[in-house]
């Protein structure tokens, strides 16, 4: 069913548009005055039609593309659960790992926070916040803050403390539920290519059961992510291929070679480099910068009353307070500076593994995915799958996707919906797609094939002039 949008029938109401911005709510429903079709959550044969529409002779080759990266993230969605789970359940055996190797991480910090409050352009963001009715103790500032730095507990017991409270099980686990979630959610979610620059989503119906931050949700897993057709034993087989197989005792198991808890129980490895120089996120600028943030808010936080003159009538009975004011802020700063270096070296050792993982397992499923919708079937016993695990999967999926894809054709061909836009007509899906253009996602991307009606009509209205050729749409930047 259309919408009824014309030039006297129109809405204000945008939320349902989200984030969208009044311009491409606007040039929507511009579109759909010239007869345009949404073009989100569409049924795959419905998406096959409109992919006619657009380009004839492109449509088979996009057609494909589309329905092998369908299969693709339903078998996905069927390991994000139970591949998540177990990368989050080993937190505790990484903290152990990271714990034991923290040396030469605490020295590396310990040594940049030194340098870091030693830094002149430190002392001189100090100097400036004293008022001018303070200005007596300007010149303590400078030796204040020297001593401050020299004093351990105000730089390398700061910076240890930071190091092994991220590296204690729990923020370990919060890490790594939140990046090992993004990496997955942007392989299940992200835009995909399917062909001569037009971009898709393809939806995986149901949910994860897990947020954002890759806590588990109420309701948990459903749809195709609580697993679908896949076999149990073949999704546990995968899940130990890429994660690892999780530890029950006090002896590590073997794991197989790229797996993600393989990996990262063996990045403290490489932390001994550390005593040669700090890494970027360690790095005495890095931690400079952190540090004059938090020092000069800390600074006047705990020596406003004093450089108000309100804690005492002279210089020399306030400059007891005001060195005990300095050196907590200093202290302040080293620990808010260290927490900062200390999660930031933390994702960048974690994210890489993570980001590695994820793109071999999705290049091992397409691999897959083209064998055996690729392949003839009297040919596909004869072609071994790399991974009989994964094939199993796909296969699965595979079957289930082609009975889906059947069944809406059967569905929109008995309701009478039309092929594109059916509106109320469409059958409920496991899978959707929607385009990446003015009438899906409302991004600013528009087609040729969108405006050639409106050229056509214009040249077979006679109102071009007599010396003029057929008007046509070209589309480029603006």
């Amino acid at each position: 069913m259309r919408h009824p949008i014309d030039a006297g029938n129109y809405y204000m109401n945008v939320a349902a548009y989200g984030a969208a911005n009044a311009e491409a709510i606007y040039a929507h429903e511009y579109g759909h005055l010239i007869g345009l079709s949404d073009e989100y959550s569409q049924s795959n044969p419905q998406m096959h039609a409109l992919m006619h529409e657009m380009d004839p002779a492109t449509s088979a080759q996009r057609g494909a593309a589309l329905d092998r990266e369908a299969v693709r993230r339903m078998i996905l969605a069927s390991l994000v659960p139970q591949l998540h789970a177990r990368v989050a359940g080993a937190a505790g055996e990484i903290s152990q790992q990271f714990l034991r190797a923290q040396g030469p991480v605490r020295s590396a910090l310990g040594a940049s926070v030194r340098a870091a409050m030693a830094d002149p352009t430190t002392v001189s963001i100090l100097q400036i916040a004293v008022p001018p009715t303070a200005a007596g103790l300007t010149p303590y500032v400078a030796r204040t803050l020297a001593a401050a730095a020299r004093n351990p507990g105000n730089t390398t017991a700061p910076a240890s403390a930071a190091v092994a409270a991220e590296f204690a099980p729990a923020p370990i686990e919060s890490m790594l539920r939140r990046l090992y979630m993004s990496s997955l959610n942007g392989a299940a979610t992200g835009v995909v290519d399917v062909g001569a620059n037009l971009g898709m989503h393809i939806n995986i119906e149901g949910a994860s059961g897990l947020t954002a931050d890759g806590l588990p949700a109420v309701g948990g897993a459903t749809g195709l992510w609580a697993g679908g057709p896949a076999a149990a034993a073949d999704v546990s087989a995968v899940v130990d291929q890429v994660a690892g197989a999780s530890r029950t005792g006090r002896v590590p198991p073997l794991r197989a070679s790229g797996s993600i808890l393989r990996d990262l129980t063996s990045l403290p490895a490489g932390w001994a480099a550390l005593a040669g120089g700090a890494p970027a996120s360690m790095s005495v600028a890095t931690v400079t910068n952190d540090v004059k943030q938090s020092l000069a808010s800390a600074f006047i936080a705990r020596t406003a009353p004093i450089l108000a003159g309100t804690a005492a009538p002279t210089t020399t009975s306030r400059l007891g307070p005001f060195v005990a004011g300095l050196n907590a802020a200093a202290r302040t700063a080293a620990t808010a500076a260290s927490t900062n270096a200390v999660r930031a070296f933390l994702a960048a050792e974690v994210t890489p593994v993570i980001t590695r993982s994820t793109t071999s397992l999705m290049a091992a499923l397409a691999e897959e995915v083209t064998r055996i919708m690729g392949t003839p079937a009297e040919k596909l016993a004869q072609a071994s799958p790399r991974d009989p695990a994964i094939a199993g999967i796909a296969s699965a999926m595979a079957g289930r996707f082609t009975l889906a894809k059947a069944g809406a054709t059967v569905s929109q061909i008995v309701s009478g919906g039309s092929g594109v836009n059916p509106g109320t007509a469409a059958p409920a899906q496991e899978v959707t797609y929607s385009t990446v253009n003015m009438m899906s996602d409302n991004t600013d991307i528009f087609r040729a094939d969108q405006f050639t009606a409106i050229a056509t009509a214009f040249n077979g209205a006679g109102l071009k002039k007599s010396r003029e050729s057929d008007f046509h749409v070209e589309m480029g930047a603006a």
